[in-house]
């Protein structure tokens, strides 16, 4: 199993409409398989992955939502058990995923400069000792996804986002 971590956002925190606070969720793990099984059982396995997070990651859920919106853990923890932690999490989640949440009351958006944006893409960079990033977006009734690979881990970063272009292939082919 591949260990992620995961978190969704507001379309209108990315176009400014909203803060950081009210625009982002908590975080989640993730458990993906990466055995070479065919693709329906895949399918059946990240399927009960995320039917065991509904029921087992409430508490990482709601502490996650806490420290955004009150910096709950930073306020209660030293920096040092703080940094620690972050270094520990980072390690052990190396791949993250962000889902951006479009927002269905908006026709036309807008940016802050009054301009109308047409199209737009959200990269979450890799951070600490995140390697890859992976973005889901739906923005204009199209869904976009995002690979993007630490350079680091070269020369493997760009077969790991071209095979991530593969695997999306694969999956609509179902």
């Amino acid at each position: 199993m591949m260990h992620l971590s995961g978190r969704c956002m507001l379309e209108d925190y990315l176009l400014g409409t909203t803060n950081y606070r009210t625009g982002n969720s908590g975080f989640i793990s993730l458990n993906l398989p990466i055995e070479s099984l065919d693709q329906r059982t895949l399918l059946r396995s990240i399927r009960y992955s995320i039917a065991q997070i509904r029921q087992k990651q409430i508490i990482l859920n709601f502490l996650t939502i806490a420290q955004l919106k009150h910096d709950f853990l930073t306020n209660a923890l030293p920096v040092v058990v703080m940094k620690l932690l972050m270094n520990y999490l980072s390690r052990r989640f190396a791949v993250t995923m962000t889902e951006v949440i479009e927002n269905p009351n908006v026709t036309e958006r807008r940016n802050l400069l009054g301009h109308t944006i047409k199209d737009i893409i959200y990269f979450r960079p890799p951070q600490s000792n995140t390697s890859v990033s992976i973005t889901v977006q739906r923005f204009n009734g199209e869904v976009r996804f995002a690979c993007m690979a630490d350079s680091q881990i070269g020369p493997k970063h760009l077969a790991l986002t071209a095979g991530f272009r593969k695997h999306l292939q694969n999956l609509q082919d179902l």
